[in-house]
């Protein structure tokens, strides 16, 4: 099983603009030049990668990312999800998933 490493706060923004940037390129290009099919295949790439990308800043938040599963509550989820992943700041010092990110 593969560790993702504990992510900070501003590598998550950071992070997660510069894959909506590349999702939005790459749909601006393969839209035009498919009947759809690439496009739904790259929404699925793109949840994936948020996915994994919230899911390594809940680490650094101290929390595992079966938190994820708030996505499945109407509004409240999602909103609690973003404020819990993109808004709060991380544990300090060591936890349960690694190294403090400040630190290293």
């Amino acid at each position: 099983m593969i560790r993702l490493p504990r992510l900070r706060r501003r590598g998550y923004w950071l992070l997660t603009l510069i894959a909506w940037l590349a999702f939005c390129a790459l749909l601006g290009v393969l839209g035009a030049a498919s009947s759809g099919t690439a496009g739904v295949a790259l929404a699925a790439a793109q949840l994936l990668l948020l996915g994994t990308l919230t899911a390594a800043r809940l680490r650094d938040r101290g929390r595992g990312a079966w938190l994820l599963a708030a996505l499945l509550i109407p509004l409240a989820g999602p909103l609690w999800l973003f404020w819990e992943a993109a808004c709060r700041r991380g544990t300090r010092g060591n936890n349960r998933y690694g190294p403090d990110p400040h630190k290293s």
